[in-house]
């Protein structure tokens, strides 16, 4: 304090025991840490690169749990190796065991295929029902003019005198009685007397003439009954027989249409020089294609349009042909569809299933029948399904007369496999399980195949069945290097040095055994084309065996260095910081000496102040 007045002996002796405390509070840091360097205060060179080194020493411990996890996964593929070399040693035992058997036995063999039958009915789909509210239809555009029929007077009968005499026309009887005064007027009168009976239509031109037109598309007939009458017609310029109806619309149109209903084969309707060039004519068409179709097809008697109608089964119609036709026709290509309700098909209890089944012929792919949201809810979808899988298994699954599934094998007699979720097998009435084909041998004249071969080769079949499953189970925490799964392996702290490992399907197709022929047991010949693939398959799986077994020499090389290399840096940084205990503890001691000599010198010095007062 500032008002405090030390003597020089006394500060001397203080600061040196305040020195002496502080340097034993930091050699007992050190002894309790054990560190001499504890923080960048003490030595920022050591402990930074002591900091770096412990760094990147944790960094390696880190990788080597991964380095830890590729070797197991490495022994878990070469364990599986070693399985899969001893099941196709078992393979080759059994081809050889057929080999020693007879290949023929007297009489004939038949295949039985392997059979499954359901033994749940299955109900059939409700609804599905088509309620037609209005059949498909269309109307023309065009009104279709009739026919014409007629003839006209060709010479002005105003001094019209008739020379006497009969004649008919459409068969009605006109008579113009000879004289001075039976003119122009009483000549058309003599027709208009008779139009109605004959169906005809008298029309004066205003020129002098009249024309005779015949009603309703009918042909016009005019006849003489004796020589006066013909000479009446050609004096009244008329044309004595028959003038054929015609129709200037039609009669210009030149092409093809045609109608169709739903699916059907089309009609056609053909305009032209020698076809339908009439209303008549067409309203024949017409009657014929209605018929055939199955529809109404004509023209309205109304608006003298062309009108159709289609069945009450909903069938669209569909008109199609030369544009210049139907424009002519009032017409349009297009699909005309009827207005129709369909309710979906339901099956309640389909429905309900849920999950999956499978069906396996021999070891081809399992094909799956899927239930519930969004898959198989009617009998009809299962049923397309299950013909489906017929297709594709070459076997026969359906659904019988007795609405239960019925299974039959292939004919090669391959064995048939149900799986699937449990819940869908019992509602199909079906169970998991596999079903084999049988052999009988007919006696009679010849020899057949041995059927102890047959059951060999089955023997084989499984065989290989547990090749593929034994490959798949060949996994350590999720990487399986028998069943395509590659492997990179870090060994450094920024992944610049690895190793990749590429792993390998091995299943019986990848190992060459999967394309060994359903009949390769028959012969010698055969076997010994099944003991060459065997061969060829433990050569593979020989020579894999042998890579994975230097990556894991690789990997476990690289773990050894990864380990020591740890050692070496951990020890370099403990070297930078770490403090020598017993040199530490000396120094304690010593000071601790210090202090006491400090303490005693601090003490001396005091009593010679006090002795100074004494005087006074």
């Amino acid at each position: 304090m500032a008002d405090i007045t030390l003597s020089k002996a006394v500060r001397s002796n203080l600061l040196n025991l305040q020195n002496t405390a502080a340097m034993m509070g930091k050699t007992q840091e050190r002894l309790s840490t054990g560190l001499k360097v504890n923080s960048a205060l003490d030595n920022p060179t050591n402990f930074f690169t002591a900091s770096g080194l412990n760094s990147r020493a944790s960094d390696l411990g880190l990788l080597l749990d991964s380095v830890s996890n590729a070797i197991q996964t490495i022994a878990a593929a070469d364990k599986g190796i070693s399985a899969i070399t001893k099941l196709v040693e078992s393979a080759q035992a059994t081809a050889r065991q057929a080999q020693q058997i007879s290949e023929t036995v007297p009489g004939t063999t038949t295949v039985n295929p392997a059979t499954i039958s359901g033994t749940s009915a299955i109900a059939t789909d409700t609804g599905g029902v088509t309620t037609v509210n209005t059949p498909a239809g269309f109307l023309g555009t065009q009104a279709i003019a009739a026919d014409v029929g007629g003839i006209a007077t060709s010479d002005d009968l105003t001094t019209f005198t008739a020379v006497g005499g009969s004649f008919t026309v459409n068969g009605q009887t006109v008579t113009i009685a000879a004289g001075a005064d039976n003119g122009g007027a009483a000549a058309r009168a003599a027709f208009e007397a008779v139009a109605t009976a004959g169906n005809f239509t008298v029309t004066d031109n205003g020129n002098g003439t009249f024309s005779l037109q015949s009603n309703d598309g009918a042909d016009l007939v005019i006849a003489s009954t004796d020589t006066a009458g013909a000479d009446q017609i050609a004096a009244l310029g008329l044309t004595e027989g028959t003038t054929a109806a015609t129709n200037a619309t039609l009669g210009s149109l030149s092409g093809t249409i045609s109608i169709q209903s739903g699916t059907g084969a089309a009609q056609e309707i053909t305009f032209g020089a020698g076809e339908i060039q009439t209303r008549a004519q067409l309203e024949t068409r017409l009657g014929e294609i209605s018929t055939a179709l199955g529809i109404t097809l004509e023209i309205d008697s109304t608006d003298n349009v062309i009108t159709a109608t289609g069945t009450n089964a909903g069938a669209s119609l569909t008109v199609a042909g030369e544009a210049s036709v139907l424009t002519g026709l009032g017409l349009a290509a297009d699909t005309f569809d009827a207005d129709a309700t369909t309710t979906p098909f339901e099956n309640a209890s389909i429905a309900a299933l849920t999950g999956t089944v499978t069906i396996q012929a021999g070891n081809g792919t399992a094909q799956e029948i899927t239930f519930g949201s969004g898959g198989i809810q009617t009998r009809d979808a299962l049923e397309t399904r299950l013909a489906e899988i017929s297709t594709a298994l070459g076997m026969t699954v359906s659904i019988g007369s007795d609405n239960r599934i019925s299974v039959t094998g292939p004919a090669d007699g391959a064995s048939v496999t149900i799986g699937g979720d449990a819940a869908a097998l019992t509602g199909l009435g079906l169970s998991a399980g596999t079903e084999e084909s049988s052999t009988s041998i007919v006696p009679g004249a010849g020899t057949s195949t041995n059927p102890k071969r047959a059951e060999l080769r089955a023997q084989f079949d499984e065989l290989l069945s547990q090749i593929d499953q034994l490959a798949k189970d060949s996994g350590f925490n999720g990487v399986n290097l028998l069943n395509g799964d590659n492997l990179s392996v870090l060994f450094n702290e920024d992944g610049g040095s690895k190793l990749d490992i590429g792993g390998v399907t091995f299943n019986s197709a990848n190992l060459g055994l999967g394309s060994v022929a359903a009949n390769a047991f028959d012969t010698n010949g055969g076997i010994n084309g099944v003991l060459d693939s065997l061969k060829g398959a433990i050569d593979t799986l020989r020579v894999q065996a042998s890579k994975f077994g230097s990556n894991l020499s690789i990997v476990e090389t690289r773990q050894d260095f990864t380990k020591n290399m740890i050692n070496v840096l951990e020890t370099g940084a403990a070297n930078l910081t770490l403090a020598d205990t017993n040199e530490e503890a000396a120094n304690l001691l010593a000071l601790q000496t210090r202090q006491q000599l400090s303490s005693t010198a601090l003490s001396l010095a005091s009593q010679a102040d006090q002795n100074v007062l004494r005087l006074f």
